[in-house]
């Protein structure tokens, strides 16, 4: 007699179902790339020799480490930038999500709006200059009764004059100024979001209600609790894709070295480091975050 899946089986047989075609495409398309990159990075290829690889063993990352100017301060830079925009992005499409979720005309709109950067293939929003505009919108006169804030001279001069931090009100400041890329990095997890809080039994509000609940109380104890396990998707998903941005200085450094100087073994070692690094950031922001993850099923 055929034994029958039990429910835990059928779960974990949708997952693999789910994840087949990644692990297929990875497999086709990917793999072979993967490793011949590692092969390249203890290596130089020869330009003299048909492009034959001449193992150098790990003379490449010592020179990526010890020797390379630029490379320390750039992967630096990277974690640090990094780092400052993640909490912007997943805040603002948190709030973006939550906007979303509520009953008003036009909202099936305003998603496929606030979606339309991440499809976009034309490079039409990341070249806007973001900086320069916002700038000039902020130092702009308004009008007559805001002659006081406009004297700031910008929102940065504006948030020291209210006794806020200097660094706060830097980071504010880059925050503001990088409003258009933000923007383009926050629609996966503004879905993510919005299927999260949509996910929600309205029978949790229900019991709260009428246990007295305010709706502060209602989003720390119930609306921000059973979406942690998306906001630990969405901080990966956003860790990934800063580090991987093909803009990034660390990227063009590395895409430099490749395909203008074409010295590959270099290039190789660089990578595969810089994404030892971004391997580091995640276990770091995983194991901090996980201990507050909240699963329902659990």
């Amino acid at each position: 007699m055929k034994k029958r899946l039990d429910l835990y089986q059928k779960h974990n047989l949708k997952g693999l179902l789910f994840i087949l075609p990644f692990l297929i495409g990875f497999l086709v398309f990917f793999f072979f790339p993967f490793i011949q990159s590692l092969m390249y990075s203890f290596g130089d290829l020869d330009p003299n020799n048909a492009y034959q690889l001449v193992f150098r063993g790990l003379k490449n990352y010592k020179r990526a480490l010890l020797e390379d100017a630029e490379y320390n301060r750039i992967i630096i830079e990277s974690v640090t930038a990094t780092a400052a925009k993640v909490p912007v992005i997943l805040i603002f499409s948190f709030i973006t999500a939550n906007l979303l979720k509520q009953e008003f005309p036009g909202r099936i709109g305003f998603r496929i709006i606030l979606f339309l950067p991440v499809i976009l293939t034309s490079g039409i929003v990341p070249g806007l200059e973001s900086g320069d505009l916002v700038q000039g919108v902020l130092n702009s006169s308004i009008n007559s009764d805001t002659a006081g804030l406009v004297n700031a001279g910008s929102l940065q001069e504006l948030l020291l004059e209210m006794n806020f931090p200097v660094s706060f009100a830097g980071y504010i400041m880059t925050a503001v100024t990088g409003i258009l890329d933000i923007v383009n990095k926050s629609g996966i997890q503004i879905l993510i979001f919005l299927a999260a809080l949509q996910s929600i039994s309205p029978s949790l509000y229900e019991a709260s209600a009428m246990e007295g609940a305010t709706g502060w109380e209602h989003f720390w104890k119930v609306t921000f609790p059973m979406i942690t396990p998306q906001v630990l998707v969405c901080l990966v998903y956003t860790v990934i894709d800063l580090f991987t941005d093909l803009n990034s200085t660390a990227m063009k450094y590395i895409q430099d070295y490749s395909f203008n100087k074409f010295q590959f073994g270099f290039a190789s070692a660089m990578a595969w480091l810089y994404f030892g690094v971004v391997i580091i950031v995640l276990a770091v922001y995983t194991g901090i975050i996980s201990r507050f993850i909240f699963y329902y099923d659990a």
